[in-house]
């Protein structure tokens, strides 16, 4: 099955009216589409794009941001992959979307209005990626209902469906907290993940009916 990437530019959507956004920048469809599809190891969830990346129309774009040089240094992509390169993640078992698909702008501009929690909560069911990674505490704290004080970094002990949900440290450059561990600790699950589904999948192999 390919990649289903709705949003902007997929002509299936409908154009949406301009939702409201405390300083950020509304748009009238999706600032960037989802890569989302059955299957994925691991899917990346951000706040909202950045300016930078709805005028690069690319995930992550802003030169500061640690996002492709850390799934490199993970070993989540074979290379350091550009930001306009993001459609090839999917290749590599990845997926990505964020929680504000109609408004651009750093996290402190950005309002209640601008996240849609109940519709992301939908295309992840949809889709069920193994993992679900939350890229920084803003994110997972929208999507749990609660303050960033009270979550920590790793394994969360919610899941959606049959998707392991956990929360990385932001790739921002504006994080003064950055700690790739959480990163390098996200990127071993996905790896164990798959040990055991080859495990299982080799001793599907080997059974017989007698």
């Amino acid at each position: 099955a390919g990649v289903v990437e709705t949003g902007a530019g997929d002509p299936r959507r409908h154009p949406r009216p301009l939702v409201p956004s405390c300083g950020g920048e509304p748009v009238s469809d999706t600032v960037l589409p989802d890569l989302l599809r059955p299957g994925l190891d691991l899917v990346i969830c951000g706040t909202a794009a950045s300016h930078e990346s709805r005028r690069a129309r690319a995930y992550y774009a802003h030169p500061s941001n640690r996002f492709w040089p850390v799934l490199a240094e993970t070993g989540l992509t074979p290379r350091l992959l550009a930001p306009e390169e993001f459609r090839l993640l999917p290749e590599f078992g990845i997926g990505l979307t964020d929680l504000a698909k109609h408004a651009s702008g750093r996290d402190l501009d950005l309002c209640d209005e601008d996240f849609d929690v109940s519709g992301f909560r939908k295309r992840i069911v949809a889709a069920q990626p193994r993992i679900l990674v939350f890229n920084g505490k803003t994110a997972a704290a929208r999507y749990f209902g609660t303050t960033t004080q009270k979550l920590a970094y790793g394994r969360y002990g919610e899941q959606i469906g049959r998707t392991v949900l956990c929360i990385a440290h932001s790739t921002s450059g504006g994080n003064a907290h950055w700690n790739p561990d959480s990163w390098h600790g996200c990127a071993g699950l996905v790896r164990e993940i798959a040990r055991h589904r080859k495990k299982i999948y080799d001793a599907a192999k080997g059974f017989r009916l007698s």
